[in-house]
């Protein structure tokens, strides 16, 4: 259930690693590879909007899984108790029964 919790904060952190990689213009010596001429050639937009879409596609993934795993379950292998249908969902429940009907004022003018 931990991991759940803690799921938010590593999409914060993951969403905040394109900041550290370097832009036009930035400085050498910033993340990533440096060429032979000093320079850290600039991330494209494109790849850093794919990383930001794979981080949020790989985040509901992950939360999905977790979700599957924290569920409690009978031992029996069916849902839990807390986990019954509602009403109306029972197919062992009785049909529910229809509302009284109102009167209106034309109703009531007759």
């Amino acid at each position: 259930m931990d991991a759940v919790r803690l799921l938010p904060v590593l999409g914060l952190v993951l969403w905040m690693i394109p900041m550290l990689w370097p832009g036009p213009g930035g400085p050498a010596g910033s993340l990533g590879v440096m060429p032979s001429g000093g320079q850290v050639s600039p991330v494209a937009t494109s790849r850093a909007l794919l990383y930001l879409f794979c981080v949020w596609a790989g985040l509901c993934a992950g939360g999905f899984v977790l979700w599957m795993f924290a569920r409690p379950e009978d031992p029996a292998g069916g849902p839990a108790a807390g986990d019954a249908p509602g009403p109306g969902l029972d197919p062992a429940a009785p049909p529910p029964q229809p509302a009284p009907a109102r009167s209106t004022r034309a109703d009531r003018a007759r």
